[in-house]
């Protein structure tokens, strides 16, 4: 499954999870994970393109990691860390071969207040476009 290779890579990297220990989930993280964070979800999923044989198995995903932390300095040494792993990252894992992965943009969400804390929760997203194919 794609997602897991996502996952896989992230959790692979020690220099990462000495920051946000196996703290990577997909879609949302549970309120009680403390923080930091990632969590990583599938925004878009292009249809295979038809080949010459029939209909391709090659799929095209656009997914966004959101890294999730207590200072901004947080934010940007995990970010940092999320984008040096995925940047350019294929795969074979199982049934899933990731062909090509590219960085597309970041993005810094509005800080937050957690209801009942007085202490800001900070965001960043980063959007990844990925050609891979399972089997």
């Amino acid at each position: 499954m794609f997602e897991e290779t996502i996952s896989n890579a992230l959790l692979a990297d020690t220099e990462l999870t000495d920051l946000i220990g196996e703290n990577v989930e997909p879609l949302t993280v549970a309120q009680d994970v403390p923080r930091p964070y990632a969590a990583y979800l599938i925004t878009d999923r292009e249809d295979p393109s038809p080949s010459h044989d029939g209909p391709s198995s090659i799929v095209v995903a656009t997914y966004d990691v959101a890294v999730v932390a207590d200072t901004y300095k947080e934010v940007a040494e995990i970010s940092e860390h999320v984008r040096r792993i995925l940047k350019n990252y294929s795969v074979i894992e199982g049934d899933t071969q990731v062909f090509w992965t590219r960085f597309q943009s970041t993005s810094d969400i509005e800080q937050a207040l957690e209801a009942g804390n007085e202490k800001p929760t900070y965001l960043r997203l980063l959007t990844f476009k990925a050609m891979y194919r399972t089997t």
